[in-house]
C-alpha cells in the first residue's frame, strides 16, 4: 500500500520577544504583530494566529515582512488541516518574494497532501513538481513523493483492461487476481475480486481478510470514507489481528487529516495503541503522527519518535 509521508510545519519567531494580543495596541512594527501570531500558533489557537498574521502582512512594508506573514497564515491553515485554503497564502508569499524557499516547499507539500487524502486529482501532483523543481536538491522532501505518485498514476493509466467478471475461482485465485489488479490501479476490478472472496468465504477469518482487502483497496484509491466500513467489519471478526487494527487506525488518521465529520483521532489512537500493546516492537509513522496530533490537541503527550524535517519560517532580514 502507498505510504504518504507527513511533514509537520512550524513557525519560528522573528525575534526572541513574544507579545500577547493585548500588547498589539502598543506594537511598533509588523515583527511585533508577527510574533503575537507565532504565540497564538504555539498555543494552538490557529484562528487567532491567522487573524494576527494577516495584520502583520498588511502592516509590513517590504517583501521581507509580507512573505513570512503570508506563509504563516498558510501554516496556520495547514495545522487546522485546511489544505486547500492554505495554498493561496503560500502562493501569495511567493508573489511577495519568488525566492522565498520555505513557502515554495510548503506549497508543494500542501499539493501532495491534497492528493494523498483524496481531496484532488493528479493535477495537484503536477503542480507540486513544478513548484518544487526549483528547490535545491535534498531540501524538497515532497518532490520525490510527488514524482513517485505521478509515476504510479502513469502506470495505472497504461494498465491493461480488466478481464471478465470473476467467477468460478477459489478464494486464493480471486485474492491473487484482486491484488494484481490493485497493483495496476484497476481498483474497481480488485474490489469485485475481493467482494467475491467475501461471498465464498466459509470461515470467519477468511471473511475478515476479504473485508480488510476491500478496505485497503479503497484506501489506495484514496476513498477513506468508503474504506472505513470494510475495515471495521474486518476488525469485528479479527479483533486480535494487528494488521486489521493497524489498517483501521491508519484510515481513521487519514479521515482526521481530511477534517472528516466525526471524531477520528480518538479511535485512531485506540486502534494503533492496541496494536502496540499486542506487539511492543510496533512503531509505525502512523502511531507517531497520531500521538503528535493528540499532543497538539491536548489529548496527551506525544511519544518519542523520529520526526520528519519540519518546514520552518526563518527570521526575515
Amino acid at each position: 500500500m502507498i505510504r504518504f509521508a507527513i511533514v509537520m510545519c512550524c513557525l519560528l519567531p522573528l525575534t526572541m520577544t513574544s507579545t500577547t494580543l493585548a500588547d498589539e495596541a502598543g506594537a511598533t512594527s509588523w515583527k511585533d504583530v508577527y510574533n503575537s501570531g507565532q504565540k497564538a500558533m504555539d498555543d494552538g489557537d490557529y484562528a487567532k494566529a491567522l487573524e494576527i498574521l494577516a495584520q502583520s502582512e498588511k502592516s509590513a512594508t517590504s517583501a521581507a515582512g509580507k512573505a513570512p506573514a503570508a506563509n504563516g497564515q498558510g501554516l496556520a491553515l495547514l495545522r487546522s488541516r485546511k489544505y486547500a485554503e492554505a495554498i493561496p497564502h503560500f502562493e501569495r508569499a511567493l508573489k511577495h518574494d519568488s525566492n522565498y524557499l520555505i513557502s515554495r516547499k510548503n506549497l508543494g507539500y500542501a499539493h501532495v497532501k491534497m492528493y494523498a487524502l483524496g481531496l484532488a486529482d493528479k493535477s495537484v501532483l503536477e503542480k507540486a513538481v513544478e513548484v518544487l523543481s526549483s528547490v535545491p536538491e535534498g531540501e524538497a522532501s515532497s518532490l520525490g513523493e510527488a514524482k513517485a505518485l505521478l509515476d504510479l498514476e502513469t502506470k495505472w493509466a497504461a494498465a491493461a483492461a480488466s478481464p471478465a467478471e470473476p467467477a468460478g475461482k477459489t478464494w486464493r485465485e480471486l485474492a491473487d487476481e484482486g491484488n494484481a489488479a490493485e497493483s495496476e490501479g484497476r481498483f474497481d476490478h480488485a474490489l469485485k475480486c475481493f467482494v467475491a472472496c467475501q461471498a465464498i468465504s466459509k470461515t470467519s477469518p477468511s471473511k475478515a481478510a476479504a473485508c480488510n482487502l476491500q478496505g485497503l483497496t479503497l484506501m489506495k484509491a484514496r476513498k477513506f470514507e468508503e474504506a472505513m466500513g470494510h475495515l471495521e467489519e474486518a476488525c469485528k471478526t479479527g479483533s486480535s489481528n494487528k494488521t486489521f487494527l493497524g489498517n483501521m487506525g491508519l484510515c481513521h488518521l487519514r479521515l482526521y487529516e481530511k477534517n472528516a465529520e466525526g471524531d477520528h483521532l480518538t479511535p485512531a489512537l485506540e486502534a494503533l495503541r492496541k496494536v502496540k500493546e499486542m506487539d511492543p516492537s510496533y512503531k509505525p509513522e502512523s502511531l507517531a503522527l497520531a500521538e503528535e496530533y493528540a499532543a497538539k490537541a491536548g489529548m496527551g503527550k506525544a511519544e518519542e519518535k523520529d520526526a520528519e524535517p519540519a518546514a520552518e519560517a526563518p527570521a526575515a532580514k
